[in-house]
């Protein structure tokens, strides 16, 4: 535990930030963009979450295994079965689940409570404080989030009360933080695509042994969910999560939590484009307040540099 403590709280290298917070984002927008996609799956071709879970990571993992061919980590393997099972392909999952029991904007408000755990987390257990302009963007984020998925066209009753959507929510959020936290000493020591790749294929084949790849029965255009899928897989999956562990290494969990609150933006953008959904007044403010923490977050970052802290 000590050593994991001591990762953590490693001093990020001021020089990086921005292109931390850029590889955060990037990931996000790409998460945002295969929400999308993962929506059309379910809806008009029938595919269940768990299997698209276990197609995007072994899918994955396995394109990084055979382009980087990195060393397993044996001493680490433990740790590694315990970030991938429960880290990586939990996050997926439980996400997922909370959009098939309730409603994209149920399970995207209850994961938005993963950035307030990690800040407190980091400000209290590993001891990194809590900048006052940190402390703003969370709010502003965390209320952006809120008025993006709850200012639909009919209010507040946009979020589903289901009760198994609003446990698999809270559990998004208990994995999504623990998925960031553990990703960071992870990444310290064995690199980004390492964990990235190791994480996805031990990931994928714990869930191939509940839903496998070949059990599925797609409805409508085969050539549709092929590409939809591979969508999900090489951009939403592979791209996403590796530019996101990649911005781990110069930016906090913290700050990476609330430049993952751009994902919803991205995925409201997304639908209007392609679905065409359309966003309310109140939506358009909430998207604003997520740019405008992200914001906080790089001139926060500059004026600490330029003060020497």
């Amino acid at each position: 535990m000590g050593r994991v403590r001591l990762r953590l709280r490693y001093v990020l290298p001021a020089g990086g930030h921005l292109r931390g917070l850029l590889y955060a984002l990037a990931g996000a927008v790409l998460w945002g963009l295969s929400g999308t996609a993962a929506q059309v799956l379910f809806q008009f071709h029938h595919i269940a979450p768990q299997w698209l879970v276990t197609v995007r990571m072994l899918g994955a993992g396995l394109l990084l295994v055979l382009w980087l061919r990195p060393p397993f980590p044996q001493k680490r393997a433990m740790v590694f079965l315990i970030f991938a099972v429960i880290g990586l392909a939990g996050v997926q999952y439980t996400y997922l689940a909370a959009i098939a029991y309730a409603n994209a904007a149920t399970a995207t408000l209850l994961q938005s409570l993963s950035v307030p755990m990690i800040a407190l987390y980091e400000g209290v257990v590993a001891r990194k404080g809590m900048k006052p302009g940190r402390v703003v963007a969370l709010v502003i984020a965390v209320a952006g989030t809120a008025l993006l998925v709850l200012g639909g066209e009919h209010g507040s009753i946009t979020v589903q009360v289901n009760l198994l959507g609003v446990v698999f929510g809270l559990l998004s959020a208990v994995v999504a933080a623990f998925y960031l936290l553990a990703s960071v000493p992870l990444v310290a020591e064995f690199g980004t695509w390492s964990t990235t790749t190791w994480g996805f294929l031990i990931g994928g084949l714990a869930m191939a042994c509940w839903a496998p790849p070949w059990a599925v029965q797609p409805s409508g255009s085969i050539v549709a969910v092929v590409l939809l899928t591979g969508f999900v897989v090489l951009f939403g999956t592979l791209a996403a999560f590796g530019l996101f562990l990649e911005s781990l290494r110069t930016i906090t969990a913290t700050e990476a939590g609330i430049a993952g609150t751009m994902e919803p933006v991205s995925a409201a953008v997304a639908a209007f484009v392609f679905l065409h959904v359309t966003l309310t007044p109140v939506q358009d403010v909430g998207g604003a307040l997520i740019l405008l923490a992200v914001v906080l977050l790089r001139t926060g970052a500059r004026w600490a540099t330029h003060q020497g802290g």
